[in-house]
């Protein structure tokens, strides 16, 4: 789940350096000249204060005619327009597997230190499969530690074990349960968080 919020917390840094408004920082013709010309001379020495008027000249002809800030915004095609866009696709569309034992599961919960205080929805991954695992049936017992450690609470853990999961699994399939053994279940789960 740390590289989740580590995604999702860059994933906006990111933006906001580099949407296309940003990018008009970076424009070589926004460039003060005659503040650059008295610091080249001032800062730069004998040659940097006589070239930077031709080196200026080149970057704004090799930059600045055709500088356009749309075709650098790594942004534009995913039509994000916003830091709050990044938090609603990452907070509403994406869940994030988890595997049972991994104490850093509740930082799913502890929205504090992500922009916008976002809380990030983690799903229960099981790593039943795994050969690593000598004892499947401590795959269970290993989601629950969490609880009895104080990281996460009972209605914490059902997110995480069930809702989440309900959610995910339903979200283009709303009968995906239909003839389960949690059928019931699932659908008062979707009733209860429409």
């Amino acid at each position: 789940m740390s590289w989740a919020r580590s995604l999702y917390s860059e994933l906006i840094a990111h933006w906001i350096k580099r949407n296309g408004e940003a990018m008009q920082l970076y424009n070589p013709a926004a460039i003060e000249r005659a503040a650059l010309l008295k610091y080249a001379r001032e800062y730069g020495g004998r040659v940097s204060g006589e070239r930077v008027d031709e080196v200026l000249d080149s970057l704004i002809n090799r930059m600045g005619a055709g500088y356009d800030a749309d075709l650098l915004d790594e942004f534009a095609p995913s039509a994000v327009r916003s830091p709050e866009e990044i938090r609603d696709i990452f907070t509403a569309s994406f869940y994030f597997g988890c595997e049972g034992d991994d104490p850093l599961n509740s930082l799913a919960w502890q929205a504090m230190g992500t922009p916008f205080d976002a809380k990030l929805k983690a799903i229960y991954g099981s790593d039943i499969g795994h050969w690593d695992v000598p004892d499947m049936r401590e795959c269970a017992e290993e989601a629950y530690e969490p609880v009895e450690e104080g990281l996460l609470d009972r209605d914490q853990l059902r997110e995480f074990l069930f809702t989440n999961a309900v959610e995910f699994w339903t979200a283009n399939n709303r009968s995906f349960f239909a003839g389960t053994a949690v059928e019931d279940d699932a659908r008062r789960c979707l009733s209860e968080n429409r």
